[in-house]
């Protein structure tokens, strides 16, 4: 994978200075994905899609997941699916904190 032909994507809008910054320093373009996080805290997210919006080009592009926190992986895995479903060829994660919880490995594995 070549990087400057990488995007790096925020999995929500509060890292998107985080990842800008990063971005930037890498010359990589950037995307911005708002994944719901209903089922992050515990609560159904049966009734709504996984992601809600996008913001960037990602089709035929490797993506970077670049993320603060990984715990449940929730976010991360949504997010994926998401990025596949918009024509990312491959998709990646990088977690400033990984806080890698037994649940986090159940997830994980049943990522499409």
């Amino acid at each position: 994978m070549h990087l400057k032909e990488a995007v790096l994507v925020t999995p929500n809008p509060e890292g998107t200075k985080r990842v800008a910054n990063f971005s930037e320093s890498m010359g990589m373009q950037f995307a911005i994905v708002h994944v719901g996080d209903d089922e992050e805290r515990g609560g159904s997210n049966d009734s709504r899609h996984p992601a809600a919006a996008l913001v960037g080009n990602v089709k035929d592009r490797d993506c970077i997941i670049y993320d603060d926190i990984a715990d449940r992986c929730y976010t991360i895995v949504k997010t994926a699916e998401f990025l596949k479903q918009e024509g990312a060829k491959r998709v990646f994660c990088m977690a400033t904190h990984g806080f890698l919880l037994k649940s986090l490995f159940r997830c994980v594995q049943q990522a499409q």
